[in-house]
């Protein structure tokens, strides 16, 4: 089993948030499990850079990742950088389903 990676993104040597990714994770394609953003950094292109980092840096021809439909900034996030909605997914967490995105490597 792979290994998680983290991407951090740094603004003037402070961390201002960071991306884990699970290589080959997620039906053997790239899954970025986990994308956290310094909330007083929002806004200001941080989660747009570490997702596109884990895609330039994909070892799989797509990547994954997931959010619960709760989530407005991160499927904002993902709305933006045209990831797709590949499902939905009951029963994780009562009354909140989690939504499942994808994207295609660039060339």
């Amino acid at each position: 089993m792979a290994a998680s990676e983290c991407r951090v993104y740094l603004d003037h040597e402070v961390v201002t948030g960071f991306a884990i990714v699970k290589p080959a994770h997620f039906f053997g394609r790239d899954f970025v499990e986990l994308l956290m953003v310094d909330p007083a950094r929002r806004r200001s292109g941080t989660g747009r850079a570490l997702l596109r980092e884990a895609l330039a840096a994909a070892g799989t021809a797509q990547v994954f990742t997931s959010t619960n439909k709760s989530n407005r900034p991160m499927r904002a996030l993902l709305d933006a950088e045209d990831w797709s909605l590949s499902g939905e997914l009951d029963g994780l967490d009562e009354g909140d389903p989690e939504l499942v995105f994808f994207k295609d490597r660039p060339a």
